[in-house]
């Protein structure tokens, strides 16, 4: 569970709130068009949606987007993506 700072409360205060994987959008540009975004899931999915080789060394930037649930305050959040490298030959 995450902490919540309310602003109007001098940040003072802790809420107990956790915003769900289900409202975070990626993609690999960042200014993307519609078909250009995923939804985030708990499984692991391709990075290389155009299935490009992502070669040993080289850098896929990502982007991310959090579609804050009503009632939940702005602020800032922290989370963790986790990414696995396969390797096929």
């Amino acid at each position: 569970m995450y902490e919540q700072y309310s602003p109007y409360e001098g940040n003072t205060t802790n809420y107990p709130c956790l915003i769900g994987v289900e409202n975070v959008i990626w993609s690999l540009e960042s200014d993307p068009a519609a078909d250009q975004k995923y939804d985030l899931s708990g499984n692991y999915e391709r990075v290389n949606k155009d299935f490009h080789v992502i070669s040993a060394g080289d850098v896929e930037t990502t982007y991310y987007w959090i579609d804050v649930p009503y009632g939940i305050y702005a602020g800032s959040y922290t989370g963790t993506v986790t990414f696995m490298a396969n390797v096929t030959w």
